[in-house]
């Protein structure tokens, strides 16, 4: 995104739109998704519990080692990367030892297929709600 593009996309948010944001530190961290929840006249903008200038960079942080959080659009690429992260923390709190037999035979096909063909898939989300 250009800086011509990024002020216009600035420019146009309204209350209600979600915008995206990293969290952590310079070596990584995690990517949020969330709703701007108000818009002051000067363009200042309040999402989750941080306040964030005209140019889309986080307002108040006085610690240098960790970097200020930047408003970013919501694009397909970081919903997906949001829902995996989500999926990795689920999946690392499964106790595997309580699953039914019919249960690990089927992640273990689904961790053995190298590249899962449409078909298993339509096949594994008959089964399954994804939403």
């Amino acid at each position: 995104m250009t800086n011509e593009e990024r002020k216009a996309w600035l420019e146009d948010l309204q209350v209600g739109d979600e915008v995206s944001y990293q969290i952590g530190s310079f070596s990584g961290g995690r990517t949020v998704i969330d709703t701007i929840k108000k818009i002051t006249p000067t363009r200042r903008m309040d999402v989750g519990h941080m306040r964030f200038d005209s140019n889309g960079y986080e307002m108040g942080k006085s610690n240098s080692w960790t970097p200020r959080c930047v408003l970013n659009p919501v694009t397909d690429e970081i919903r997906n990367e949001v829902e995996r992260a989500k999926l990795v923390n689920e999946l690392a709190d499964v106790n595997f030892k309580t699953l039914s037999l019919n249960q690990l035979r089927a992640i273990q096909l689904i961790l053995s297929t190298q590249e899962l063909r449409d078909e298993t898939i339509q096949q594994i989300e008959q089964h399954v709600n994804f939403s």
